[in-house]
């Protein structure tokens, strides 16, 4: 076991606007080694650090050209893993996972202020050959979205409810709008109240979200037929 010094620094916040947030959670046993991944989404990323480990271990990430905080944990040259033979790297944005922990941290990014770069590896921890090389995503802080009109279903002896139906749209959320009160929809079927009138509303899950399209759907609902009427 390869031991390598401790990162002593606390984690920082990268230089992307508003501030990167994170949440650590417990890890369910189902890998033995560290690993990484990311969600991109528009206007921000979330890169999941994973530690199954029996010890801590110091993940780091850059975005953009973003200058180093911190030197390198040690002056030697790496012996084994992803980076053999190259010397430790300098620090940007590190951040502890400890043993039998995940941790994410979410980057997010100012609306319209063009592709953003983040790169994240793991090059501190108790071995080398467990170091994960860099690897490197683009992140748009502004998307164009196409939205999709809902289907409604009116009350019938069969359902006395009224349904409205969403597609799956990415970087849209749909509302109902009946009088004062504003529903969330969730993809698929929703049940809503026989009767009523309103709009459905599309909106965009984040300010880097530009919808292009229809946007509101105004419905009516029939009232649930009665007894005398289905039999």
């Amino acid at each position: 076991m390869t031991a390598q010094a401790a990162v002593a620094e606390p984690t920082p916040s990268p230089s992307a606007e508003p501030t990167a947030t994170a949440t650590a959670t417990t890890l369910p046993a189902s890998t033995d080694v560290p690993s990484a991944t990311n969600a991109v989404e528009c206007g921000k990323v979330t890169l999941t650090f994973n530690n199954p480990t029996k010890y801590e271990h110091t993940f780091d990430y850059r975005v953009d050209n973003q200058r180093p905080k911190y030197r390198p944990i040690s002056p030697d040259v790496i012996k084994e893993g992803p980076f053999a033979g190259k010397k430790f790297d300098w620090r940007y944005n590190p951040v502890k996972v400890a043993a039998g922990k995940t941790q994410k941290v979410t980057v997010p990014f100012k609306a319209k202020s063009g592709t953003h770069q983040v790169s994240y590896w793991l090059q501190a921890g108790p071995e080398q050959k467990w170091f994960l090389a860099p690897v490197k995503v683009s992140v748009k802080s502004t998307c164009t979205t196409g939205t999709k009109a809902p289907e409604f279903k009116q009350p019938r002896c069969s359902d006395k409810n009224a349904h409205i139906v969403t597609a799956a749209t990415p970087g849209v959320r749909y509302y109902y709008q009946s009088g004062r009160r504003k529903t969330a929809l969730v993809e698929g079927d929703n049940k809503v109240r026989a009767g009523s009138s309103g709009v459905v509303i599309a909106v965009g899950t984040s300010r880097a979200t530009v919808l292009w399209g229809k946007k509101s759907w105004p419905v009516k609902f029939d009232k649930a037929p009665s007894r005398y009427t289905c039999s």
